[in-house]
C-alpha cells in the first residue's frame, strides 16, 4: 500500500483527521477525492487543505465547470513538481542535462497531455467569486429533498 484515496461524497468530507493519522503511522500518501466537496469543510478548514494532495473535478455537475477536466492541489513542493511534469507529457525546460539552446527541452517522466485549455480557465476563475452562492443553492434543494422525503 502506497496510499489512501478516501472520497468525499455529496459535499460531505470524509473523516480526515482519523485517515491522516492511518496515514502518518504507516508512511502512505493521502489522495482526496474532493470532486464532490469543491469549497466544503472540514472542522473549519477548508477541502484541499487536508491531504497531501486532493482532487477537484469541474464536470459539468459540478458547482464549477470548465466543461470537462478538474484540478489537483498540494502545499508540497515534490508532489507539485511531478504533478506539472505528469501533466505536460514528463516535459521538463529546467535542469536540463545539456544547453542546446531556448527551444531544447527533455522529457524525463511517463506523462501526458492534462493540460485544460485557456478558455477552459477562464470559464472556471469566471464562476468561482460566485462559489459560495452555487454551494448554498445546493444546500436548499437537498434541504427540499429531505423535507419531501423524510416520512419515507
Amino acid at each position: 500500500t502506497k496510499a489512501i484515496i478516501p472520497v468525499d461524497f455529496t459535499g460531505q468530507p470524509a473523516d480526515m483527521d482519523a485517515i491522516m493519522e492511518i496515514a502518518n503511522e504507516h508512511g502512505l500518501v493521502v489522495i482526496e477525492d474532493g470532486a464532490h466537496s469543491l469549497g466544503a469543510e472540514y472542522k473549519g478548514r477548508k477541502v484541499g487543505m487536508l491531504a497531501h494532495m486532493t482532487m477537484f473535478s469541474f464536470h459539468p455537475v459540478k458547482p464549477v465547470t470548465t466543461a470537462e477536466g478538474g484540478v489537483i492541489v498540494t502545499d508540497s513542493e515534490e508532489y507539485y513538481e511531478k504533478l506539472k511534469r505528469f501533466r505536460s507529457h514528463g516535459i521538463i525546460k529546467h535542469n536540463l542535462s545539456r544547453d542546446e539552446g531556448p527551444w531544447y527541452y527533455e522529457m524525463v517522466d511517463l506523462g501526458y497531455n492534462y493540460r485544460m485549455t485557456d478558455l477552459q480557465a477562464a470559464l472556471g476563475i469566471s464562476q468561482m467569486d460566485k462559489l459560495d452562492c452555487f454551494i448554498e443553492r445546493r444546500r436548499e434543494i437537498a434541504n427540499m429533498y429531505n423535507e419531501a422525503f423524510k416520512t419515507m
